[in-house]
């Protein structure tokens, strides 16, 4: 599990948006696959401060440092072992402790939920944890990623459960297509309950939903 490209600019989204990084929980402790170069460049382009990410020192190959950077106080990481040194050690297929509910201002999924089984207890978890104004944001498999995890994971699924009877709302929803040495390429989706028809894709290469 990391923040390659992909991820590091959904956060960068999510930023200008307003997010509030304050208290960020990631799911699993997130390693760190983008260069220096794109971080500064993606702040540049979203109107967050260079220097913030130019002054980012990695001391391992976790990616901590650039949570802080984009304004977060407190960063934990929840697994289900510490063998990773993850900060808040539970299995998602069973339902969080009453302690952890409302506690964060972000949870981030980078390639977690598709390997949790019980994924409805999972994505549970995930909004119960959030505070009132809280973000998710998720980077999971879509199309092409047969035999990696459990699941591939239709956008109308989570414009279903991040529904606004749920108590949510999608900000953005999109297909994005990883960088084969180029730049990747990303589509926005609507939520087919408001276009009244399915979102089909049909490709050779693997697809991400952000």
């Amino acid at each position: 599990m990391g923040f390659g490209n992909d991820a590091i600019r959904s956060l960068f989204i999510a930023k200008k948006l307003g997010a509030a990084f304050d208290q960020t929980l990631t799911l699993g402790r997130q390693s760190w696959y983008c260069s220096k170069k794109k971080l500064i460049d993606y702040a540049r382009h979203y109107d967050v401060k260079q220097a913030e990410m130019e002054g980012i020192v990695f001391e391992d190959d976790y990616s901590e440092p650039v949570l802080y950077a984009l304004g977060a106080k407190q960063v934990d990481s929840m697994d289900f072992s510490d063998y990773e040194k993850a900060s808040v050690i539970h299995d998602l297929n069973k339902p969080i402790p009453v302690t952890l509910k409302d506690s964060y201002s972000m949870v981030i999924d980078a390639g977690t939920l598709e390997h949790i089984f019980n994924f409805p207890t999972a994505i549970k978890n995930c909004m119960e944890m959030l505070k009132v104004n809280g973000f998710f944001i998720t980077v999971t498999n879509g199309n092409n990623f047969l035999g990696h995890g459990f699941y591939q994971f239709s956008p109308e699924l989570l414009y279903r459960v991040f529904s606004p009877e749920n108590g949510f709302k999608v900000e953005h929803m999109f297909l994005v297509i990883p960088s084969d040495g180029k730049k990747e390429t990303w589509y926005s989706v609507n939520d087919p309950d408001k276009v009244k028809s399915r979102i089909n894709v049909s490709n050779n290469k693997p697809v991400f939903v952000i």
